[in-house]
């Protein structure tokens, strides 16, 4: 493939996460001759590996979904290509009597950009959820093609595809500083003092970029902030459904024949990605185990087996930020998830390629050439005090 003129011939993105890993696989794809990633431990170490490894249409934006959608094909395709475990049992949506008409309302906007998720008859549910106790529920939503995506396996694929085609993966290489002189990006600055220059710098560290931004007096309107999951250890888990339980604040899946996943446990405020605790506090275990328990009697005998808490970043519109930085020439934005990053990295790695090679979207993203501008936060360019979490009815 030909690229235009004006495009960089070599791009230089900070982390190797599924969103920055997006992106180089991309950009490969459509013929940019040289790629550099750094990372500062390996594909899919910072938050990419912490997360749930959900993905759903069942979002309230339908740009979102339209990128679910679209990565729902890129991840199908990855594991044609490399070792990557892919699950599409379904998933279903349970709204409070409160929540009913904004779930019956995302429904309609998920159904009018094809996803396919329908509303539940309440006649159908006992049939169709009978491990479940759902007398607090007002509406039930499912999408049959929703599932999971192993994360960490999904980063570590398509490195290993990029490392082929010859992209350079620097791992173990923590990243200083950003360089920027006179308003353009001239390169990075390495943990051990070395300069790698770029005309081109795509900050895609997660959690970090704001301290990046930092290092070159640059704001960023983000916020790290903490999740957390429960391994609960209780017969025939893998018989469970995957369930977004919005009304109890939590979702659950299996994640071994004896072992279900339960998360949320948000925590509004900021953290400091390199000082933050990495495990599931007690608090958080009892209060999930106790709604777990209302919902899903079976889980009685349900006992804790493990847990942790990952980092987050939010963004103040939740929508990520995809393009090049508002004021400094030369460097580029592909960041911000807001806790359901995973579910669209790999049409957002797809998004940012384009844009970055000023290429025409594929058709399947076609209608969102505005979507996640930097340039639409120009007024908030500063820190985000406060984030939500991305994973929630609205």
């Amino acid at each position: 493939m030909t690229i235009s003129a004006a495009a960089p011939r070599r791009v230089l993105i900070v982390g190797a996460g599924a969103l920055g890993i997006s992106l180089a696989y991309h950009l490969q794809q459509l013929g940019l001759p040289h790629v550099q990633l750094v990372e500062r431990q390996f594909p899919g170490s910072g938050s990419t590996g912490w997360s749930a490894g959900l993905v759903s249409v069942q979002l309230w934006n339908p740009d979102d979904v339209r990128l679910v959608l679209r990565s729902w094909e890129l991840f199908t395709l990855a594991a044609t290509r490399a070792h990557l475990s892919v699950e599409r049992p379904g998933m279903y949506t349970l709204a409070s009597e409160a929540d009913a008409a904004t779930l019956q309302t995302n429904v309609t906007a998920q159904q009018s950009v094809g996803a396919p998720v329908e509303l539940v008859p309440r006649a159908a549910w006992a049939e169709r959820l009978p491990t479940l106790q759902l007398d607090d529920v007002g509406a039930i939503s499912y999408a049959a093609g929703d599932g999971m995506v192993a994360p960490g396996d999904y980063a570590l694929a398509l490195a290993g595809i990029s490392r082929k085609r010859g992209a350079q993966i620097l791992q173990n290489t923590p990243v200083r500083s950003l360089l920027v002189r006179d308003d353009v990006v001239r390169g990075i600055t390495l943990g051990d003092g070395r300069t790698l220059e770029a005309e081109v710098v795509v900050l895609a560290a997660g959690v970090w970029s704001a301290r990046l931004c930092e290092s070159a007096g640059l704001g960023l309107p983000v916020c790290p902030y903490r999740t957390q999951i429960a391994i609960l250890k209780m017969a025939q888990a893998r018989a469970q459904p995957i369930v977004h339980d919005a009304a109890a604040g939590m979702y659950f899946r299996p994640e071994a024949d004896e072992e279900l996943l339960v998360g949320d446990g948000t925590t509004h405020h900021r953290e400091d990605p390199d000082h933050y605790d990495e495990s599931a506090n007690v608090q958080f275990v009892e209060s999930v185990a106790e709604r777990l328990l209302h919902r899903m009697p079976a889980a009685a005998s349900a006992m804790p087996a493990a847990g942790w808490a990952g980092l987050v970043l939010g963004t103040p519109d939740r929508l990520p930020l995809i393009g090049p930085h508002p004021t400094v020439e030369g460097l580029w934005l592909c960041l911000g998830g807001n806790g359901f990053g995973l579910m669209r990295a790999p049409a957002l790695g797809e998004l940012a390629a384009h844009r970055l090679l000023q290429r025409p979207l594929p058709s399947a993203l076609r209608g969102l050439e505005g979507y996640g501008l930097p340039q639409r936060l120009a007024d908030r360019w500063s820190a985000l005090s406060v984030a939500q979490s991305g994973f929630t009815l609205r």
